[in-house]
């Protein structure tokens, strides 16, 4: 049965209220005085439900309407590791590459060039910083929350955890320069350097004109397939992140041939090494041109190799909230966590495609 109140059934019972509330007042439910019919008195034992009914008629929602945010893709995108200790300030790892070829041997074995065959190594090292933030509530605030029966502290909790989600988003995509984390996923310089992303992105500015499903569906495989034969197929991509805008761009763009269907679906069909589920929308690579000095300066495309021993998010300390500590008439609930952002360990597993339309 429907529990939803007309709005006739309203007024009439707010005419009825307003009714019992002139009787009240004139004393028509005192309980020594009762209502007199005849010479019978009569007292009602109702009085406060029915005085009560004003309020029961007002209906209040029990479900809380959150504001909505953007989803948050570190963690889902990009491997996870957590196996370092809290406490490092830093932590390091081996860059290992063969060297060396063997060469033909002449003259059963007296002639010949031979080379020598080893293992060059180069340590890398990356810092860690911890990020924070205090929930902040007073005793009344917790008396006021038992009252109206609403759990303040676990809207608190939610928006302390989801604070710290957001950080660590942020530390991915651009890292924190100034805590010596100089790079995210979004934003590493390409060129030779081991603590660069190895050899040229393709770069293009095709799309920057009326979108044109052939041309943006051969740069996607371009970049593939330069991804594949930079790498010598050592390393092979099978995840791609898009700009926003790009990717609801390839998303609504269609081809005319006669297979059809849109920009990226067909991609994902026909590239051989990135699924569907793998091609993500990413705003954070969409060019950020307000001062910040750890923002890539170019809208890009990204494709890379998920194994984590390729690339990963490091989380040394993951998302931590203490005891509370008493404050005067407050209490203060600090949390805390610890990343090093994004690690690449081995830099032709990731690839960026630039140049790509701002809008």
């Amino acid at each position: 049965m429907s529990t939803k109140i007309s709005d006739r059934a309203l007024a009439q019972a707010q005419y009825m209220m307003r009714v019992l509330n002139a009787a009240a007042a004139m004393g028509a439910f005192d309980a020594e005085a009762g209502v007199r019919e005849g010479r019978r008195q009569v007292t009602r034992q109702d009085a406060d439900e029915t005085i009560a009914l004003a309020l029961q008629l007002e209906q209040m929602r029990t479900r809380v309407y959150e504001t909505k945010y953007p989803e948050l893709k570190a963690r889902s995108m990009f491997a996870v590791e957590t196996d370092i200790d809290p406490a490092a300030e830093t932590f390091a790892w081996e860059e290992t590459d063969h060297r060396g070829k063997f060469a033909r041997i002449r003259g059963g074995g007296l002639e010949g060039d031979l080379q020598s065959v080893g293992v060059s190594s180069e340590k890398q090292t990356r810092s860690l910083a911890s990020y924070g933030g205090i929930i902040i509530y007073s005793l009344l605030d917790v008396r006021r929350a038992a009252f109206m029966n609403k759990p303040l502290s676990d809207r608190l909790g939610k928006a302390s955890r989801r604070a710290w989600e957001e950080k660590l988003d942020e530390v991915v995509a651009i890292g924190d320069s100034a805590e010596g984390i100089t790079t995210g996923a979004t934003n590493r310089p390409t060129g030779t350097g081991a603590a660069q992303t190895r050899s040229n992105a393709f770069t293009t500015a095709d799309w920057d004109a009326t979108p044109n499903a052939d041309t943006m569906l051969a740069e996607l495989h371009t970049l593939v397939r330069n991804f594949v034969l930079d790498s010598k197929e050592t390393l092979v991509p099978d995840s791609m992140a898009l700009p926003l805008h790009i990717y609801m761009r390839a998303n609504t763009t269609y081809l005319t041939d006669w297979k059809g269907g849109s920009v990226l679906s067909r991609f994902a069909e026909d590239n051989g090494f990135i699924r569907r589920e793998r091609i993500f929308s990413w705003d954070a690579l969409k060019a950020t041109r307000n001062g910040d000095p750890d923002a890539n300066s170019l809208d890009r495309a990204l494709v890379w190799n998920s194994a984590s021993d390729v690339c990963s998010t490091v989380i040394a300390q993951d998302y931590e909230i203490l005891a509370p500590q008493q404050d005067l008439f407050g209490f203060k609930i600090p949390a805390w966590g610890r990343t090093a952002g994004f690690v690449v360990y081995q830099p032709l597993g990731l690839r960026y495609g630039t140049a790509l339309p701002a809008t």
